[in-house]
């Protein structure tokens, strides 16, 4: 391990190694000048590692070097088999639109200011919340780089902090915990409903989540031949987290099914 001087106050440090039973000399750079020497030993050790492996520590930077952000980004979500997809649907959307300023740029050459960058731009554009979320979508994705060894360091991590914080007083709508709270809210929900401004399909969706308690997604999603009216069960094979369910019909709900 040694320094090789580029000017004033600058040089990087190199791991000269060898694979096994090979004569060439490896040059790896293990970081800039400004690194201590403790992480230096640190990454000459990681490269160390790989040498004594067989493999090619050059070979691997320049691989990582070659990955673009849209493609790092459709392998993360490829790996996440526990989202639903209509979430992976919406992840998908949300960097093919928005975080579509980062496209063809390479992940080791993004910084930080530039995922700040088209953030702001997101806010301007609008609102903080979506931004947020982005900011979450980016998180995720340069993590899974960082885990996957493509790149060294996280320029996302934490990133949502840097947004706009939400000011100002919000209008709070207090919880009905009492029976007659319940009660007042439905009954003015009923008398809404009743009117037949809804429709009848809405107007059953909504009187189904007031007697079971279903996802929305669930119950958007559901088909005839989970429900078995005869028997009162309803069964929700696909499910957020993947895992399978069914529930008891009570005879409410039985009598809006059968009225669809």
């Amino acid at each position: 391990l040694y320094l090789r001087v580029t000017g004033k106050d600058a040089g990087r440090w190199i791991y000269r190694g060898r694979m096994p039973g090979s004569k060439s000399v490896i040059d790896a750079l293990c970081g800039s000048a400004d690194m201590t020497l403790e992480a230096t030993r640190a990454k000459r050790a990681e490269y160390k590692e790989l040498l004594s492996k067989g493999i090619n520590t050059n070979a691997v930077r320049k691989q990582a070097a070659s990955v673009r952000f849209e493609d790092v980004a459709a392998r993360y979500l490829d790996t996440r088999g526990d989202l639903t997809a209509k979430t992976l649907e919406v992840e998908r959307g949300r960097i093919q639109t928005h975080l579509k300023a980062l496209h063809g740029r390479l992940m080791p050459q993004i910084t930080r200011s530039e995922l700040k960058a088209v953030l702001d731009g997101i806010v301007e554009r609008s609102e903080a919340e979506l931004a947020r979320r982005c900011a979450g979508t980016q998180c995720q994705v340069f993590a899974y780089a960082v885990d996957s060894g493509l790149i060294e360091s996280d320029p996302a991590a934490r990133i949502g902090r840097t947004l706009p914080r939400r000011t100002g007083e919000r209008e709070h709508f207090a919880a009905a915990v009492t029976p007659e709270d319940a009660a007042q809210v439905f009954s003015s929900l009923w008398t809404y409903l009743e009117d037949g401004t809804a429709g009848p399909e809405v107007t059953a969706a909504v009187k189904v989540l007031c007697y079971m308690p279903l996802r929305i997604s669930n119950l958007l999603e559901a088909k005839w031949g989970d429900v078995d009216l005869d028997a009162c069960i309803w069964r929700f094979p696909r499910t957020k987290n993947g895992q399978a369910y069914m529930l008891p019909i009570c005879g409410q709900v039985t009598e809006l099914l059968r009225g669809l």
